[in-house]
C-alpha cells in the first residue's frame, strides 16, 4: 500500500484497516474491528512511501471496508 504526502514538510503517520458489519437495510453500520497496517511511518515532503501490510491483514486485506491514514507520533 502507498501513502502520499502532498505537504511541504515531512509527516509521521499510521495506517489502520477498519472492518464494518453488514447491517440490514435502514440499520446503522457499526465498526467490527480496526487493525493497524504497518508501524509508524515517516512520509517525506511531497513524496509517496510504501507501507507494508502486516499480520493479521497479510492474508485478509480484502475484508478492509476502510483504510484510514492519520498523523501520529
Amino acid at each position: 500500500m502507498t501513502v502520499t504526502n502532498p505537504n511541504p514538510i515531512p509527516v509521521q503517520v499510521r495506517v489502520v484497516c477498519i472492518m464494518w458489519e453488514q447491517p440490514p437495510p435502514g440499520a446503522p453500520q457499526q465498526m467490527l474491528a480496526a487493525y493497524p497496517i504497518g508501524d509508524l511511518n515517516m512520509v517525506g515532503a511531497n513524496t509517496t512511501t510504501s507501507v507494508p501490510v502486516t499480520n493479521p491483514l497479510q492474508n485478509n486485506s480484502q475484508n478492509c471496508g476502510s483504510v484510514k491514514v492519520y498523523f501520529s507520533r
